[in-house]
């Protein structure tokens, strides 16, 4: 897996969760919602500056596949974000 700094891209589309821990006997299972970030699909990619509309067109399309494809995510709760950086936005028109 590479690694990127999503601090350098221009947009970010992540699918995860929270990790939980479960706490207690084993008759009660209580979870207990931990910190930790557990990433299961991550796309980053910067702009194409000959065809914004169409790349975002595209993201976005993207962004409602990971929707559609999580919704039934049978273990957990899924939250699929999208990041646009400062950058992109400040080059639109």
């Amino acid at each position: 897996m590479a690694m990127i700094d999503k601090n350098n891209v221009h947009y970010t589309l992540e699918a995860f969760h929270y990790g939980y821990k479960i706490e207690g006997d084993s008759r009660k299972k209580t979870k207990k919602k931990t910190k930790k970030k557990i990433v299961v699909a991550c796309f980053t990619t910067f702009v194409d500056w000959e065809d914004e509309d169409g790349q975002l067109k595209d993201i976005l399309d993207l962004q409602q596949s990971l929707l559609n494809i999580y919704a039934a995510y049978p273990h957990e709760y899924i939250t699929v974000e999208l990041t646009i950086s400062r950058q992109a936005c400040a080059y639109a028109s």
